[in-house]
């Protein structure tokens, strides 16, 4: 059966619920991608594994992320797998200088996604295309 729309929604959903609340262990970190040391793709090339990933969201509270338009496309059957392209509205403020205010953005996103054979739909590959403050936004600081 093909990845859907929903597939998507399910797993990004999860995913970013448990990136805005701390992935607690490596296995619940692996139960969103198919491989378990997998890394996610910055756009500027930079790769995170999920630890770094992790602190990086630590500096950041009130994270929210909304799930925009998103092409998929059906790559092979065996093993059944789509790529997805689209963006996910971002937002959040330091934690350490919440007197910035809140940065917002545009998040351009592709994945590679894979039906398991537990019928889940996880994450082959995660990559950041592009991130775009919007003009209300604090500035990224990521130092």
């Amino acid at each position: 059966m093909p990845i859907e729309q929903s597939d998507l929604e399910e797993l990004t959903t999860s995913w970013f619920e448990s990136v805005r609340e701390g992935i607690a262990s490596e296995a619940q970190a692996a139960s969103h991608f198919v491989h378990p040391h997998a890394r996610v793709v910055a756009p500027d090339g930079t790769t995170f594994d999920m630890a770094e990933h992790q602190r990086l969201h630590q500096g950041f509270v009130d994270e929210k992320h909304v799930l925009g338009d998103f092409e998929l496309v059906q790559i092979c059957d065996d093993p059944e797998r789509a790529r997805a392209k689209g963006w996910v509205y971002y937002e959040t403020r330091y934690r350490a200088h919440p007197e910035r205010g809140k940065l917002k953005a545009i998040a351009g996103e592709e994945y590679i996604l894979e039906r398991c054979a537990d019928g889940k739909v996880r994450f082959v590959q995660y990559n950041a295309t592009f991130f775009a403050t919007l003009p209300d936004s604090a500035p990224l600081d990521l130092g």
